[in-house]
């Protein structure tokens, strides 16, 4: 039998507690699949990939900074802690907040841009022009901030950079696909 890693584990963990959640038409874990796949294409850190598959059990289930310290350590839970959204804030308060955070951090930069490449890939492919809008709204503070944390030259943000367009395009479609 396979040893099991950190990262299944996690893998584990995020299914069982986002299974009653939905990614647009998907199973929530159809999203939380493709970050940490992802991920995987960068590095092979298990750590990072274990992060990876928990970067949204804080925001959205019961689980707390707390719970995952404890099954994961110290650094799995400061990675997803880098990437959470504070609680109580608007959007764009709270991605002031979580976004500078994460750009701070190589390994939370990574799961970050993970994260945000998938959900525009998603706004893409499912042509949702008002995903589209949002990201497309926030797309210039997201840029700004991980080039001013140093990370430009990560490949996963020159992807994102290229997203633009077809984000724009999308967005400017909402009312005729609306038809």
């Amino acid at each position: 039998m396979k040893n099991r890693t950190v990262a299944d584990t996690a893998r584990a963990l995020a299914v069982e507690h986002h299974r009653n959640q939905t990614y647009g038409n998907l199973p929530y874990t159809h999203h939380l699949t493709a970050v940490a796949g992802m991920v995987a294409l960068f590095t092979t850190d298990q750590e990072t990939i274990a992060a990876a598959w928990l970067h949204d059990i804080v925001e959205d289930t019961d689980v707390e900074s707390e719970d995952i310290r404890y099954a994961y350590g110290n650094e799995i839970a400061r990675i997803v802690d880098l990437v959470t959204d504070p609680e109580g804030l608007s959007r764009s308060e709270a991605k002031a907040i979580s976004l500078p955070r994460a750009a701070s951090d190589p390994r939370a930069s990574l799961v970050k841009l993970a994260d945000r490449y998938c959900h525009h890939q998603h706004d893409l492919l499912t042509r949702d022009p008002i995903w589209a809008g949002k990201h497309i709204d926030e797309f210039d503070f997201f840029m700004m901030t991980f080039f001013q944390g140093g990370r430009e030259q990560m490949p996963l943000y020159r992807m994102i950079a290229d997203q633009r367009m077809p984000l724009q395009r999308l967005a400017e479609l909402s009312p005729v696909l609306a038809m």
